[in-house]
């Protein structure tokens, strides 16, 4: 079973628990394990939140593609998009790319051929196999 969803909803801090809701309900939809699931799900949260906390745009776009192996997730907003330089983490956050990139298998941030700023991460949908000791 493969499901797609995107949903575009408003640039406020209400907006990415919805965000990350739907990405868990996908999630356990297709059976994913739960530890699996909650790491999809702060990392999609993670992107909501900078794109509510960092780009001052009225909206953002949630888009996730999983077949049960994978997951394909993209947020996309019309802010300015990354700083070339990340912030270091600090008591003012700056944590949430830290986060995304220690998850994702991939990640990719550009513009987008409609000129929106767009983030997308890759994600296995499975449990890593840990190596032996």
């Amino acid at each position: 079973m493969q499901i797609s969803l995107s949903v575009v909803l408003p640039g406020e801090p209400g907006s990415v628990p919805v965000a990350r809701a739907l990405v868990r309900q996908a999630c356990e939809q297709l059976g994913v394990e739960q530890a699996v699931a909650e790491r999809v799900t702060l990392a999609v949260g993670e992107l909501a939140a900078n794109a509510v906390r960092h780009t001052g745009s009225p909206s953002f776009e949630v888009r996730a593609e999983l077949d049960g192996r994978s997951g394909r997730f993209t947020v996309l907003d019309d802010g300015p998009g990354l700083p070339e330089e990340v912030p270091t983490p600090g008591h003012d956050g700056g944590h949430g790319l830290t986060i995304v990139r220690a998850l994702a298998d991939t990640l990719d941030a550009g513009r987008g051929p409609d000129g929106r700023h767009r983030v997308r991460i890759t994600m296995p949908l499975t449990a890593r196999e840990t190596l032996p000791r």
